[in-house]
């Protein structure tokens, strides 16, 4: 799922809450495995996504990533 939401992202489609959740649940289990820090993970996750990227209320849907 979030391979899927990174190719629409790419081709410039905004992403609905399913797909910006994978998204930014594949990249966070990626930094994960690179042995990030748990703050280093909250700063990356603010700036994985932004407004312009989701479909409109989606950033109301999720807030904060933590």
């Amino acid at each position: 799922a979030g391979q899927i939401a990174q190719r629409r992202l790419a081709r410039g489609l905004r992403l609905n809450h399913p797909e910006a959740v994978a998204l930014l649940t594949s990249q966070m289990m990626e930094f994960i495995r690179d042995g990030l820090s748990v703050s280093a993970l909250m700063d990356l996750g603010k700036t994985l996504l932004g407004r312009r990227q989701v479909l409109p209320g989606v950033e109301k849907l999720i807030p904060d990533v933590q």
